[in-house]
């Protein structure tokens, strides 16, 4: 924190999360530091401001990350299911129990969340060792290692969640993720995924490895949501209930095609 200028607005980003927040130039930087790490003790805050950043992480770099450091973010990962109110509005509009977890991790506690909840989860991520954790985690369940940008599963499914993952992709990358995601949704299907607040690029950590993390703007992620035929049921930006997430949520309204 010592070599950030002063600035009106800085992007604060950490594990799996980026909460962007207004910091008055002449408040101490170490007081606002020890109030994050107080209330999320298990973050560990990086570089902040991706102007000022030398040799920044890119979004090509985030699975050979995950694959380096799955079991120690794993075991970091918080298992306060703060998302539990969105993961239950998403279960009550699935219209069945077949979900896809896009870049399901270890599976804690999320795809556990929605096995207790009788649905049948399916993982999908791009590192290996994820993958191992969820099967361990998950078992008896399919998990498919693949890079989300390549996904073609060959089935459809009843809800699609892409919870602090889908934000590692470059902002070309997200949008060309919503046909994949039409192509693997069936009629009705629910879709709920995070992303920032606002179009934006910032540096986050994953068991101390810098990390990249993207977002468009709320705007464009609907018209994208709109052309591949998900409404968008709601959208809360760092909502205070779920740990300041941005979080989108939708349904597929469109005619399936062929995958």
């Amino acid at each position: 924190m010592r070599d950030l200028p002063p600035a009106e607005a800085i992007t604060f980003a950490y594990s799996r999360q980026v909460l962007p927040c207004t910091v008055p130039s002449d408040v101490h930087q170490q007081a606002i530091l020890g109030r994050f790490l107080r209330k999320l003790a298990f973050f560990r805050l990086r570089w902040l401001d991706p102007s000022m950043c030398q040799n920044c992480p890119s979004p090509e770099e985030i699975l050979a990350t995950y694959e380096a450091v799955g079991p120690q973010w794993a075991a970091e990962r918080s298992q306060a299911l703060f998302e539990r109110g969105w993961l239950q509005r998403f279960v009550e509009i699935a219209p069945g129990r077949e979900i896809l977890d896009i870049g399901c991790g270890s599976g804690q506690p999320i795809a556990t969340w929605l096995a207790r909840a009788r649905q049948r989860v399916t993982g999908v991520d791009g590192a290996a060792a994820q993958c191992a954790l969820f099967a361990r985690n998950q078992p008896g369940r399919a998990v498919h290692h693949c890079d989300m940008r390549g996904m073609a599963l060959g089935q459809r499914f009843d809800g699609l969640i892409a919870w602090d993952s889908f934000f590692h992709l470059s902002p070309e990358a997200q949008r060309g993720m919503f046909p994949i995601f039409a192509n693997h949704a069936r009629p009705g299907a629910a879709l709920l995924f995070t992303s920032g607040p606002s179009a934006s690029i910032a540096y986050g950590s994953v068991a101390g490895v810098p990390v990249y993390h993207a977002s468009l703007d709320p705007e464009e992620y609907r018209a994208l949501l709109g052309a591949a035929g998900f409404a968008v049921l709601d959208f809360v930006p760092e909502d205070p209930d779920c740990e300041r997430h941005s979080v989108w949520l939708a349904r597929y309204a469109g005619e399936a095609t062929d995958v």
